[in-house]
């Protein structure tokens, strides 16, 4: 019995009616896809004949390949997606953390940065009072040191100032001691002066134990020699003239030696040529005219010359 088969459908929906030998009418609806109805349109090869029940296995068959691989594609795209969107998801917040990180350790620098900067400056403004310290401590050590040396030099100007005046004081005390020894040695009438001395020439003559009583008497005694200046200004005291002086022979230990009245012993000498410098007992020296050195008995009678 033939089959007569009507579809009335749109782009979702496929209607089948069957019509049996009895008689009997059979109704079906089938949903379809686009791809299902694309396939129908296209893929099925032109003039094939098919019984029914072939030709719906082979649209399930092929609608089911199909569903699978439209199942397998879109799982896959789905994976692909989710492994992409994963990836992102996961850059992103790899980013994010190294991002924090990076801000994290740019803040930390900063701070560093900012710290280091107060440091530096703390570092300047302790420097510049260590070298104001150091540059302070030396003007005080030496404001220390000038302070000390003015006062040993005040100490030294007061021991200077103390020793001056004893020095004064003494040389005043000398001063008024050697006024006083002056003025009290003052010659006396008929007397004159040779440095700090007093001389006398007698106008009389008598020996020489008797000349020397007589300068003893008055606070003297006889002349005696220590230079040639003194030499030279008796000789202009006694011109034409022969006078005792101190010096004479004394007899000791078997010999006999010049002396003087004072005790010293004799360093000068200014004889006359014709006198030996040769001591005699009982001898003495008188000046000549011209003021030379001449030896004679000490009984002789000559004037004589006192000295104070």
């Amino acid at each position: 019995m033939p089959t007569k088969t009507q579809a009335a459908a749109d782009s979702r929906v496929k209607f089948n009616r069957n019509l049996h030998q009895d008689g009997r009418e059979q109704s079906e609806v089938e949903m379809i896809d686009d791809e299902d109805q694309i396939y129908q349109n296209t893929v099925q090869p032109t003039g094939e004949k098919k019984t029914f029940t072939q030709e719906k296995q082979t649209q399930k068959n092929i609608q089911a390949e199909t569903k699978n691989f439209s199942g397998v594609f879109k799982l896959s795209q789905g994976v692909f997606l989710f492994l992409l969107l994963a990836g992102l998801i996961a850059s992103c917040l790899h980013w994010s953390s190294e991002n924090k990180k990076m801000q994290t350790q740019l803040s930390d620098m900063t701070f560093k940065n900012s710290r280091l900067e107060d440091e530096i400056k703390q570092l300047k403004d302790d420097n510049g009072d260590l070298l104001w310290s150091l540059e302070n401590q030396k003007v005080q050590t030496q404001l220390s040191d000038m302070t000390l040396k003015n006062s040993r030099l005040e100490d030294e100007i007061k021991q200077l100032k103390d020793e001056n005046e004893v020095i004064n004081k003494t040389l005043l005390d000398e001063i008024k001691q050697l006024k006083d020894k002056i003025e009290g040695q003052r010659c006396p009438e008929t007397w004159m002066r040779f440095g700090h001395n007093c001389y006398y020439k007698s106008t009389e003559d008598k020996n020489w134990i008797n000349s020397r009583r007589f300068c003893q008497y008055v606070g003297a005694d006889l002349l005696v020699i220590n230079s040639k200046e003194e030499q030279d200004f008796v000789s202009k005291l006694n011109p034409n003239a022969e006078s005792w002086i101190g010096l004479y022979g004394e007899h000791r230990s078997s010999k006999t030696e010049w002396k003087w009245v004072d005790g010293s012993l004799r360093t000068e000498a200014f004889w006359e040529n014709d006198f030996t410098d040769q001591p005699y007992e009982y001898y003495a020296v008188s000046l000549n005219a011209e003021g030379k050195w001449t030896n004679l008995y000490q009984t002789k009678n000559r004037n004589w010359i006192c000295e104070k």
